[in-house]
């Protein structure tokens, strides 16, 4: 077969093929068209009949509903009106959320309809026991802390287990809260708030209060007397029993960590304040201050540094516990509601301690000022703390805040300018007659040095005053700004205290005491500037403070000098020549002068011995310098005299002329300043 008739062939094939194929498709699809008219009218059947049934299984379901909040509030009776915990606070808010939404319900549809009363009460009832639930957990674990865990926080004795420790609620509690409050406040009920705040109020005020009681248990184990605010320890002595432990065991611990850690913290707080009891210390009428009304103990003082310090740590850690169950924007109002009652107790127990103090530094008990001074430091050192708690809060606690502040602020002031006229006046103390170191200025010193601690609270103070801006303004930092006030105000003091002294020196009819008198409390003063540390602070203020005292100590000396001259005149004036004394022929005027010369020495030496004998020089480089600078002066002259007279045959009761040798006299002078010579 050739290629030509294959081809033909071929193409011949697959046309009939074709043709077949084409006839098959044709039949195919004749069927399909006869199957679709017949299967289409089914399925829009079955479209409409599944439309139907979701729109009836709609309507079951929503008729179930209606009938549903037809009779929530008999289906949730019962749990309704069992506690929260008891069935699951899950269960119990998906039960309220029901009835709120059946109450909804009816609002829309049936205002007036009986169901609508009946959800609404029940809601309500479940309302008022989602509150108590809450009311009645966080009461059962707002216990107050015990003295020895606010210590701990005070002190900074509590590791991350024991601050865990502290929180109140355990974790199981905290959630159940949580949830509680989370539901109630995005139903705008807020009483929840209220509880919290009531209960934690009152758990802070009684942690607060039995730190106070234990305080005072201290001050009654004193055996009646009243301690010193000053002393810088809390005795065992003054350690009472906590009579609230269950235990022997529990007291002493206690009892240990209460006196751990309050020597810590006032030895801390007082410094060296221990001497302050030192201070003038009189009333105006000269009579010792016991009246117990009238005196500040050192219970009082600690127990207001401590309650101060114990709030702020408490309220710290208050609002850590308000995290998850008070939303961020009402802690400050609930904060302001649990620190309110705390804050009372604390500025009544201050305003207490504040008017004591006014009585006292009116009668010059300036020991009571360094107490105010103390308060009002820690509060400065705790600023910053007491800033942020405060920031937010109601108008209420912060204006109580700021009176107590302002109310130390007050006090301190006035007690200030108050030992300013103290140190002017004196207030009536009398002379010591032996010429000693005046009452007043012991009292000046041991006080300044005392204030020495509380330099930043009295510049502070004192800045507010017109005549203080301008040393305020010489400081660059407010540590320098405070140092430069305080050196004005110990200006102005020791400028006082000089011009109390001269005046009261010139009370003395003996120009000799006189000087002595200037001598002892002049170098009195440049001793302890020196040393106390007042002299760097002075110097701000009066920069030649130091050779001003110098002078003044050699001028006093030089007065003092003065006495010798009645001793040394008759020794030193009208002398016989060389020439008389060496012939040896002595007229009776010549005999008479010599014994005159040695009558008069001895009386006039023996009369300024006696008084020396009765002055006082308590410091003892002054005292020997003074004794040295008297034989400097005098045994040499006395020597000259000795020797031209004593060998010349002027008498022949030569003892009764000639009474003391240059030893003698030297040894006499070793006397003076002495009572018991």
């Amino acid at each position: 077969m050739s290629a030509s008739a294959f081809v033909n062939e071929a193409i011949k094939k697959n046309m009939d093929l074709s043709s077949k194929i084409e006839s098959a498709m044709d039949s195919f699809g004749k069927a399909l068209d006869g199957l679709e008219s017949i299967v289409m009218p089914v399925f829009h059947e079955a479209e409409s009949l599944q439309r139907r049934k979701e729109n009836l299984e709609k309507t079951v379901k929503a008729l179930e509903d209606v009938l549903g909040y037809y009779y929530v509030s008999r289906d949730l009776d019962s749990v309704i009106k069992d506690r929260p915990l008891n069935i699951g606070v899950d269960r119990y808010l998906a039960a309220l959320e029901r009835l709120k939404s059946a109450s909804q319900f009816f609002i829309r549809n049936s205002p007036e309809s009986k169901e609508l009363e009946n959800v609404i009460c029940l809601l309500e009832f479940g309302i008022v026991t989602l509150n108590d639930e809450f009311k009645d957990i966080v009461s059962r674990n707002s216990k107050p802390l015990l003295p020895v865990n606010v210590t701990d926080l005070i002190s900074g004795d509590v590791d991350s287990e024991k601050m865990v420790s502290l929180d109140f609620l355990p974790v199981d509690k905290r959630e159940v809260l949580s949830k509680i409050a989370d539901w109630l406040l995005l139903e705008d009920k807020d009483e929840f708030m209220n509880i919290y705040a009531t209960f934690r109020s009152s758990a802070l005020t009684k942690s607060l209060t039995a730190l106070r009681d234990y305080h005072r248990s201290l001050s009654l184990g004193s055996s009646g007397a009243s301690p010193s605010v000053a002393s810088p320890t809390l005795r065992p002595k003054l350690l009472g029993k906590y009579t609230d432990t269950p235990s022997r065991k529990t007291s002493k611990k206690i009892s240990s960590m209460i006196e751990r850690t309050a020597n810590k913290m006032l030895v801390k707080a007082s410094q060296t304040i221990e001497q302050s009891t030192r201070l003038g210390i009189v009333n105006k009428r000269g009579g010792a201050i016991d009246s117990k009304e009238d005196c500040l103990d050192e219970v009082e003082v600690f127990w207001l540094v401590t309650a101060v310090e114990a709030f702020v740590k408490l309220l710290q850690i208050e609002l850590k516990h308000m995290i998850g169950i008070i939303h961020l924007k009402h802690f400050k109002w609930v904060l302001s509601i649990i620190m309110k009652e705390s804050l009372d107790l604390i500025v009544n127990d201050a305003e207490v301690l504040a008017a004591k103090s006014k009585r006292l530094i009116v009668k010059n008990e300036f020991s009571s000022l360094l107490s105010m001074l103390l308060v009002l430091k820690n509060l400065q050192l705790m600023k910053k703390d007491l800033d942020e708690l405060f920031d937010g809060c109601s108008s209420q606690v912060r204006t109580k805040y700021s009176s107590f502040v302002n109310l130390y602020c007050e006090v301190s002031h006035n007690g200030l300018m108050t030992f300013l006229e103290y140190v002017r006046s004196g207030s009536g103390a009398s002379l010591p007659k032996d010429g000693t170191v005046f009452e007043v200025t012991s009292n000046v010193l041991i006080f300044l040095e005392q204030l020495l601690h509380y330099v930043d609270a009295v510049g502070i103070l004192l800045s507010k005053d017109e005549e203080y801006k301008t040393a305020w303004n010489l400081g660059r930092s407010k540590e320098e700004k405070c140092k430069e006030c305080f050196g004005l105000y110990l200006k102005k003091a020791f400028s006082l205290l000089n011009l109390n002294l001269s005046v009261k020196s010139e009370e003395y009819s003996d120009a000799c005491i006189k000087a002595v008198f200037r001598l002892n409390n002049f170098h009195h003063i440049t001793k302890v500037l020196v040393r106390s540390g007042l002299l760097e602070l002075l110097k701000r203020a009066s920069s030649n403070c130091e050779d001003d005292y110098r002078t003044l100590i050699e001028k006093q000396k030089k007065m003092y000098f003065q006495c010798w001259l009645k001793v040394l005149n008759p020794i030193t004036q009208e002398d016989l020549s060389p020439v008389v004394l060496d012939s040896g022929k002595l007229r009776d005027k010549d005999r008479n002068l010599i014994k005159e010369k040695f009558l008069a020495f001895n009386k006039e030496f023996e009369d300024l011995s006696q008084s020396q004998r009765g002055y006082s020089v308590p410091d003892m480089e002054l005292r020997e310098s003074l004794k040295r600078d008297n034989k400097e002066k005098v045994l040499p002259l006395y020597q000259d005299f000795y020797d031209n007279y004593s060998a010349v045959s002027f008498t022949k009761n030569v003892e009764k002329y000639i009474r003391y040798s240059p030893a003698q006299v030297s040894s006499q002078i070793d006397t003076f300043f002495d009572v018991t010579a």
